[in-house]
């Protein structure tokens, strides 16, 4: 990709750009959205998380799970809404 007549890597490019605007200070948060279509129709499902503040955890590191961890998706949306988490399912 060029700028300006000076080729650029379209992946620095963006990071430069998103460095510019967002802050590295306060607390993080993870916006999630997941569409899917099927014979069924259309699902979408949204996800906001924030870092929790009474735990110090940061959003990625609540997001983040290792694979022994798994758990089935049910009992997850149901503790995942049980920490405040906001999942939207349409």
């Amino acid at each position: 990709m060029e700028v300006d007549g000076v080729k650029v890597a379209p992946r620095k490019l963006l990071l430069h750009q998103i460095a510019k605007s967002l802050s590295t200070k306060g607390p993080d948060v993870i916006l999630t959205l997941i569409e899917a279509t099927g014979t069924d129709g259309k699902v979408s499902l949204q996800i906001i998380d924030k870092a929790d503040e009474e735990t110090g955890l940061s959003a990625m590191a609540r997001g983040t799970l290792r694979q022994e961890e798994s758990i089935p998706p049910e009992k997850f949306i149901e503790n995942i809404r049980h920490c405040g988490i906001d999942i939207s399912i349409e």
